[in-house]
């Protein structure tokens, strides 16, 4: 059956590429989406095969933690992933931030796999696009930038945010252990990375354009501590602008 299977896949695969070799000129970015297409539902079909599923097991927590280690306190959500170069939709993820691992089912549910995390590019998980950084941070020489982040502005500039769990211990008896959640922001400009916590640290990243940002904000009636990520994306935009 897996034989047959693979040879099944193997002729679908071909054709697919064939279409876009032998078709009128197609350029080079239709030729690669094809062919990712077809490498992606080759996947697909051999499932637990699939170089998807070759990370580690993942185990869940015990019910004496109080609260849950994922992003939004989802369960598995439909999102999409880039992993080794292969761009696979509607995959049960579910983001880990305790662990900084992004994690989903193999073949019929049997076992959850955390994926290996220098493979996965970025992902898209309710309606946020998380990509995987691996760098020395230019400005500081010796800081490295490293794990998933949620890019919430992609211009001439980069607004990207660390979001991350921590497991505390408390006193209760029956959940002596619960998570906290934390928030680090980074702007990035010409490879440089600059770390801020609030609206006057943000601000002061762009030194002259300060005050007019600072007008931006109140002449639209935007409260940054309110919603910082909305108001950190509007004034990225303004930058660009002025």
């Amino acid at each position: 059956m897996i034989k047959q299977l693979h040879f099944t896949s193997f002729l679908i695969l071909a054709a697919l590429i064939s279409s876009v070799s032998y078709g009128q000129s197609p350029n080079l970015d239709s030729a690669t989406i094809a062919v990712q297409k077809a490498q992606a539902f080759f996947d697909k079909e051999i499932k637990s095969q699939s170089r998807l599923f070759n990370g580690t097991a993942y185990l869940t927590y015990g019910s004496n933690v109080k609260g849950t280690a994922t992003f939004d306190d989802l369960s598995l959500t439909n999102g999409t992933v880039v992993y080794d170069g292969i761009r696979y939709d509607d995959i049960p993820l579910l983001y880990d931030l305790y662990l900084d691992n992004l994690v989903t089912t193999s073949f019929g549910n049997a076992a959850m796999v955390s994926l290996i995390k220098d493979k996965v590019s970025g992902f898209y998980i309710n309606k946020h696009h998380f990509i995987y950084l691996n760098q020395p941070n230019e400005r500081s020489g010796s800081e490295i930038l490293n794990g998933f982040f949620d890019l919430i502005y992609d211009g001439k500039i980069r607004v990207l945010v660390k979001r991350s769990k921590k497991l505390q211990f408390s006193t209760n008896v029956e959940t002596p252990y619960y998570f906290t959640s934390k928030t680090t922001y980074f702007l990035e400009r010409n490879g440089n990375y600059y770390q801020f916590d609030n609206e006057s640290s943000f601000l002061n990243l762009f030194k002259e354009k300060k005050n007019e940002m600072k007008k931006h904000l109140q002449e639209n009636k935007i409260k940054f501590k309110d919603n910082p990520e909305a108001a950190i994306a509007i004034l990225a935009r303004y930058d660009e602008q002025i």
